[in-house]
């Protein structure tokens, strides 16, 4: 409306007239008398303003500010903060240091605490806990001039922003509940690696010829970067020398992965002898759920083997008239396992 009383203790104080007519339209010349009274609920500094919004150009509002003491016999609680902001959390981290809402008693009667006294709740409560033992700490009034304090922490068991409050009710007769907003973020790192099967089968890889490859996906589905620990990623096994991670380049492979991004990791086969080789590609990250994975890697090389034996024929002396010696034998086996195949010409 054109002519309001705002601010927290806009209660307290009290247009006594006029009691109508309050915004009508003022003629040249003339004034209107506004009479205020202030009744206090409490003891504290208390303040409002009374505005008036109008049409004049240079001043369309208008301000007056409202400041009146109360006194007598009470008890008056001020509670500090008001908001506790716990900041960005992981949840394999456990609970937070502890942060401190200050309960005080700045009136001149003992402050007793009333109904559930400090009671937790919101949407995100279950996310912070009260470590203050709270049958002990409201068991007695708080004197005047002393103060109580709750402690509290930010254990996230979920990721994402939490809310949650504290509600302290007391015999404070204008603000028997008190609410704390509790804030925090909970975050973590999740890793997803593909294919779900954690096994690499490269089948069958000729020696002699150009290595196979295939994929590996890491994807981070959580909230926060994903750093790689301890031996990061790596290849291991008792054949890891047949295995090399080409791609991507190691300044690049190890680095933190960005939550919602991937990375392919793409590793190559290039076996050094034939039959079964097997080693083991390696993430260590810190995923608290799953810091260490291992996939499986596995193929078959391949190769001829040639043996000739005997390695010479000595035929000795033979008459030239004589016509041919005895046969003599060469033997040529494979002892690969694949067919050896002749070239040239």
């Amino acid at each position: 409306t054109s002519v309001n009383l705002v601010g927290d203790a806009s209660a307290e104080f009290i247009i006594l007239s006029p009691t109508a007519g309050l915004a009508d339209p003022l003629v040249p010349g003339a004034s209107r008398l506004f009479s205020i009274a202030f009744d206090p609920s409490s003891l504290r500094v208390r303040e409002a303003t009374l505005e008036f919004h109008s049409d004049d150009c240079t001043e369309p509002t208008v301000e007056v500010r409202l400041v009146g003491t109360g006194t007598g016999n009470a008890p008056e609680i001020r509670v500090t903060p008001l908001a506790v902001n716990f900041g960005r959390w992981d949840l394999c981290a456990g609970p937070t240091a502890a942060q401190f809402v200050k309960i005080e008693n700045i009136g001149n009667l003992p402050l007793a605490f009333s109904g559930q006294g400090i009671l937790k709740g919101g949407s995100g409560g279950s996310q912070f806990q009260i470590l203050s033992d709270i049958p002990s700490l409201i068991s007695t009034p708080i004197l005047p001039g002393e103060e109580r304090l709750v402690q509290v922490v930010f254990d996230p068991f979920r990721r994402g922003s939490h809310r949650g409050n504290i509600t302290i009710f007391t015999n404070d007769a204008d603000e028997s509940a008190v609410n704390v907003l509790l804030q925090g973020i909970g975050q973590e790192a999740r890793i997803e690696v593909l294919p779900a099967s954690l096994e690499l089968d490269y089948g069958f890889v000729d020696v002699c010829e150009a290595s196979s490859t295939q994929t590996v996906t890491i994807r981070n589905t959580g909230n926060r970067a994903l750093i790689f620990t301890g031996q990061q990623i790596f290849i291991d096994g008792p054949m890891a020398l047949d295995y090399r991670i080409v791609s991507p380049a190691s300044d690049v492979l190890n680095t933190p992965l960005p939550p919602g991004r991937q990375r392919n990791v793409v590793v190559a086969f290039d076996p050094t002898e034939i039959g079964l080789r097997r080693a083991r590609l390696g993430i260590h990250s810190d995923d608290c759920d799953t810091p260490a994975i291992h996939l499986n890697l596995y193929g078959r090389g391949l190769d001829p083997e040639i043996d000739v034996s005997p390695a010479a024929l000595n035929f000795g002396l033979q008459d030239i008239a004589d016509g041919p010696t005895a046969v003599q034998n060469v033997v040529i086996r494979n002892l690969g396992n694949r067919d050896l195949n002749f070239t040239g010409s």
